[in-house]
């Protein structure tokens, strides 16, 4: 089972050694595909992207 969790886009994260918000790295991340899940009860689909380390 394939579970999800609602961030918001100012939380941050460490990349590439520096501290910065989900929101700036979206345009540097790779799409790895889509899972079907549930979120707060219905059926969901999560789309999974990844940033490369430098």
């Amino acid at each position: 089972m394939t579970w999800c969790s609602q961030v918001r886009g100012s939380q941050r994260v460490e990349h590439a050694g520096e501290r910065q918000p989900l929101s700036a790295l979206g345009e540097l991340a790779e799409p790895l595909g889509d899972v079907a899940c549930r979120f707060r009860g219905g059926a969901a689909r999560i789309s999974f992207r990844a940033c490369r380390w430098p």
